[in-house]
């Protein structure tokens, strides 16, 4: 049975195979999250501005972000030129567009922090290494902020990072968010197309959940 979640796997194989094509024959980087939106290597402009990822050198601008209240620093230009939102609140579309300081109490701090990484500098690598509750707030991220290319690498970090180790502890995570509908898709779909690799005790979970057992049930379990 090929579920959704091995579509998705089988078209972003193709995109890499592509991606070679396209570089002749060159590999993308060997982090599984940036082979979404693989680029060949940069130039020397993009080097240097991705310098400034997190410098106070000449930044007029900080994000308050978190409960811990991390300041991060940033450029309005660069943020302006590369994100559709901030350009938008840096041009007076959402208040004071000369603030200097804009507090965000309830974003994830590691999550904005990585999409300023990807603005900055157009790298992906890390994302197969955050964890997947940072994955689903950074797609939920790329969504606000309107960066598609973004979304699609942490769409495709978490898709890779699906095991039967790890499917139904993640499942919870992102079930019942809005933003993250298609993030619970691709788990509810690994489960049901993997259900038998599965151990019972990391199916405990979805035992202790009826709507989380349901969600799966409804994709089909995969014959064994």
């Amino acid at each position: 049975m090929q579920g959704s979640y091995r579509r998705f796997v089988a078209t972003m194989a193709h995109s890499t195979q592509r991606c070679r094509e396209a570089t002749g024959g060159k590999a993308p980087r060997k982090q599984l999250a940036t082979k979404a939106a693989y680029r060949p290597k940069s130039s020397p402009m993009e080097r240097d501005i991705a310098k400034l990822f997190l410098q106070e050198h000449l930044n007029d601008v900080a994000f308050i972000v978190g409960p811990e209240r991390s300041r991060l620093p940033g450029h309005k230009a660069i943020l302006a030129a590369r994100c559709p939102k901030f350009e938008a609140l840096f041009s007076g579309g959402f208040g004071d567009s000369s603030a200097t300081e804009d507090e965000l109490p309830d974003v994830n701090t590691t999550a904005f922090t990585a999409m300023l990484d990807y603005i900055y500098s157009g790298d992906m690598s890390c994302f197969n290494e955050l964890a997947p509750d940072t994955l689903a707030a950074t797609f939920a991220l790329a969504d606000e902020y309107i960066l598609p290319l973004l979304r699609v690498g942490c769409k495709f970090a978490f898709t890779e990072r699906m095991q039967p180790t790890n499917a139904c502890e993640t499942l919870p995570i992102v079930s019942g968010r809005p933003e993250c509908a298609e993030l619970a898709q691709i788990c509810e779909q690994y489960i049901a197309d993997y259900f038998h690799d599965f151990s019972k005790e990391s199916l405990k979970v979805l035992t202790e959940d009826l709507d989380l057992l349901l969600a799966v049930l409804k994709n089909g379990i995969a014959p064994k």
